[in-house]
């Protein structure tokens, strides 16, 4: 039997926090009482705050190394270029784990 090793108390928040959205493509993220934003109006806020289509957007996304990515958290759009695969990033605005890469929302990733 594996022995298991207790995580530092900041890591295991960071974990339970994260484990609450789910990125799949056409879930619901979470927010405050009675409302819900899915992921694609997450894309298209970040399409919109990039000055681009999605489509553009998606494809810039697939042609680099890096793509932008937006802060899924409720009321926070914080944006930053993050690694494609990117779906539990850090939110320098909110302080959360919570940055979710363009790829990552549409469910190409």
């Amino acid at each position: 039997m594996k022995q298991r090793i207790p995580l530092p108390k900041q890591v295991e928040k960071v974990h339970k926090d994260a484990s609450m959205y789910d990125r799949k493509r056409d879930k619901k993220i979470p927010l405050e009482e009675g409302t819900d934003m899915s992921n694609m109006d997450k894309l298209n806020k970040l399409a919109e705050i990039e000055g681009k289509s999605k489509e553009q957007l998606l494809e810039d996304a697939v042609m680099d190394s890096a793509c932008m990515g937006i802060c899924t958290e409720p009321g926070c759009n914080y944006t930053r270029e993050v690694e494609p695969d990117q779906d539990k990033g850090y939110c320098e605005a909110c302080g959360k784990n919570t940055v979710a890469s363009s790829l990552v929302l549409a469910g190409i990733i």
